[in-house]
Order: structure tokens, then C-alpha cells, then sequence
């Protein structure tokens, strides 16, 4: 999972977009990661944080 992760977030650092975009998700999965492959994964890091913010 933790190889997965980086491969996502090194996609989007090549320049896949966030928000509602799959990109770097369905390229996680590309790279070997299929049963890692989340297709609920959206958002961004702001959203992230709203939602932490939600839980505490």
C-alpha cells in the first residue's frame, strides 16, 4: 500500500491533476498496484483536511 501511495502522489507531481480527476489512481493501478486500485479516491489535500477536521 505504501508503494502504491508514492507511485499516486509521484504521479502527481509529473503533473496528473487532483480534484475529480482518477488520473494518478488509475496509474497507481497501471504500475502493478491493481488491488490497490481505490476508485472512490478523490479529492484533495484540502478536502482531506476538512474532513480530519470533521473527526477530531
Amino acid at each position: 500500500m505504501t508503494a502504491a501511495t508514492l507511485v499516486h502522489e509521484f504521479v502527481h507531481i509529473a503533473g496528473a491533476p487532483g480534484g475529480n480527476s482518477h488520473a494518478a489512481e488509475k496509474a497507481a493501478g497501471k504500475c502493478g498496484f491493481k488491488p490497490q486500485y481505490n476508485p472512490l479516491i478523490l479529492g484533495s489535500i484540502e478536502a482531506l483536511g476538512k474532513q480530519l477536521e470533521n473527526l477530531a
